[in-house]
């Protein structure tokens, strides 16, 4: 995988993760999402 300027670290998905407090089941890991998300 390509490294991207917008790619999140681990302490910025960290501070997502409180806010969002999401447990759903996904096909594709939430931070992945967000990572496309932030690309564009």
């Amino acid at each position: 995988m390509t490294n991207y300027s917008t790619k999140l670290t681990d302490s910025q998905y960290g501070v997502i993760l409180q806010i969002i407090d999401d447990t759903r089941k996904r096909k594709y890991p939430l931070r992945e999402i967000l990572n496309a998300v932030f690309y564009l």
